[in-house]
């Protein structure tokens, strides 16, 4: 029982960086399509507490696998509820970027002083966050820090020219000062 509240533990920081970093990564989408999952398997070891033995005193209690799937159905139900409301994780990105500010406006510093490299980058850690993709663009630095549903990209922007320059599909929401969220559809 401690094995599995360590591990949904462990599930939902991980879910709750992912959420954090402006988009939902691989382990996230995993773990949304896991909960269906768990979902079934409560329902179906729920069926077992009618089922199984009765106690001394002749009432019927929850097997410990029942208890256990409880909690990880329980657990999981809020995490897909948490993750459906876009707009939870958004004072979530805001902490981090804010958290993270000196490190990412000395990095859009050097970017913009020509010192850093750009294009890909095998996770660059600038504050807390992983950036694998810098890009200079007219009024603007644009980091990816993550992946965004399977074919897109997310990450941070800092302009200096207010909301910055769009290209294609891209998106903005500002976060804060000169920090915008940026969202890359293919």
């Amino acid at each position: 029982m401690v094995a599995l509240a360590v591990t949904v533990f462990a599930w939902l920081l991980v879910l709750l960086n992912d959420v954090s970093d402006g988009g939902l990564g691989f382990f996230g989408l995993v773990s949304v399509w896991a909960v269906p999952i768990a979902l079934l398997l409560w329902l179906v070891l729920h069926g077992l507490r009618y089922t199984g033995p009765a106690s001394e005193d002749g009432r019927r209690r929850a097997p410990r696998v029942v208890r256990a799937a409880t909690m990880v159905f329980l657990t999981g139900l809020g995490l897909v509820l948490l993750l459906s409301l876009g707009p939870v994780a958004t004072p979530l990105l805001r902490l981090r970027v804010a958290l993270s500010q000196g490190s990412l406006e000395a990095y859009v510093a050097d970017v913009r002083a020509g010192r850093t490299d750009l294009g890909r980058h095998v996770g660059r850690a600038v504050g807390l966050f992983r950036v694998t993709e810098t890009e200079l663009v007219p009024g603007a630095v644009r980091l990816i820090t993550t992946q965004c549903r399977l074919l897109d990209d997310c990450g941070l922007a800092y302009s200096w020219v207010g909301e910055p320059p769009r290209v294609g599909e891209d998106r903005y929401r500002h976060l804060r000062n000169r920090w915008w969220h940026w969202f890359r559809s293919w």
